[in-house]
Order: structure tokens, then C-alpha cells, then sequence
């Protein structure tokens, strides 16, 4: 399942923009020969600040929170609850 989610920008000026969000992500892998399958399943509430330096290069940062998320496997092995952590991104674009 791809993420769902949705994030509020506001424009501070015409290099910067200050955003606030969240997301409810799935995901489902196999772990064993014998398709055992694992599910990931996180919620993540997030802000994010966007800052274009130049025409060619824009730096954007994420600093996020994940809750309720559990790992759950196919099989016997069950249903784990895992902690609430946080989450850091940094992305540097060079356009030319």
C-alpha cells in the first residue's frame, strides 16, 4: 500500500516554505524462503522546511515522529507493537 497522507505548506518568502503533515504508511516484504511475510504499519506526523538557495539548488528537511506502529508477521510469530521514535531526512537537489 502506498503511503496516504497530507502536508500544509506556508511560504515564508521567496526562498523558503515551512510545512506540517502527517502519513499512514504499510509495508509488506517477505522474510523467508517459505513467503513468511512481514507488515510494517506506522503513522508519522512530521514539519518540513524547504529552502531553494538558488535557481539550481534547493535543500528540503524533514523531522518527523512515528506513533501506533506495530510489525506484523504471517505466521505464529504474531503481532509486536514498536516504539515511538523520531525521524530525521536532509535532501540537497543540484538541477543543471
Amino acid at each position: 500500500m502506498a503511503p496516504a497522507g497530507i502536508e500544509l505548506q506556508y511560504k515564508l518568502n521567496e526562498k523558503a516554505s515551512l510545512g506540517i503533515g502527517a502519513t499512514v504508511k504499510r509495508e509488506r516484504f517477505i522474510i523467508s524462503e517459505n513467503k513468511v511475510t512481514a507488515e510494517l504499519n506506522d503513522t508519522l506526523s512530521f514539519i518540513s522546511l524547504k529552502y531553494k538557495a538558488t535557481p539550481v539548488f534547493t535543500a528540503l528537511m524533514h523531522l518527523g515522529y512515528y506513533t501506533n506502529s506495530q510489525l506484523e508477521f504471517s505466521d505464529s510469530l504474531g503481532k509486536f507493537d514498536r516504539a515511538n521514535h523520531f525521524a530525521g531526512a536532509i535532501q540537497l537537489s543540484y538541477h543543471f
